[in-house]
């Protein structure tokens, strides 16, 4: 059997009280002791989520961004360079299957984390006839994004306001990016 992947925020999470739990052969925190006070806090505050155990997709391509805004019920044309966009991706007839990140990298890149393998193959079946190329990362990287409510002036009308992500390594954003 092979041995569970502890993510580089391991140490942190088991001192601040985090029961971990195995993910798809990773330990990830299931909660810190009150999953309630946690759910209120992130809605009130500001959450660290360790999104180092997900899937982590690139797309290249002219129609990189054009592929995850069909994807991705969220407007992801409208992310500028270094902007990350939450949202949930659906079937033909609107069930969810999913939800993810978009990270807008360049005009004609974005790096998408996702939860499930499987992912991938509903990307290709929606979006497999635009010109984009839909991999996996080559390479595992450490990554946790940071979730807060919306301002107060935000209304219906305004758009969802993104949220900051962040790729890790020792040497930087880059090498993972």
């Amino acid at each position: 059997m092979a041995e569970i992947v502890r993510t580089a925020f391991d140490r942190a999470q088991r001192e601040l009280g985090g029961e971990l739990v195995e993910w798809e052969g990773w330990y990830w925190p299931n909660h810190f002791g009150d999953p309630v006070a946690e759910h209120h806090a992130v809605r009130t505050d500001v959450g660290v989520w360790d999104e180092s155990p997900l899937r982590k997709w690139e797309f290249r391509g002219p129609d990189a961004l054009a592929a995850a805004d069909r994807i991705f019920t969220n407007d992801m044309l409208g992310l500028e360079v270094g902007q990350v966009r939450y949202a949930p991706f659906c079937d033909e007839q609107g069930k969810m299957v999913g939800d993810g990140t978009v990270f807008k990298l360049a005009e004609d890149r974005a790096w998408v984390i996702t939860a499930l393998d499987s992912d991938l193959d509903h990307f290709r079946q929606v979006a497999g006839d635009m010109d984009v190329v839909m991999e996996p990362s080559p390479r595992p990287c450490p990554t946790s994004s940071f979730r807060a409510p919306a301002p107060a002036t935000s209304s219906p009308a305004s758009p969802t306001p993104t949220c900051a992500a962040s790729p890790i390594s020792a040497s930087g954003p880059s090498r993972c990016a």
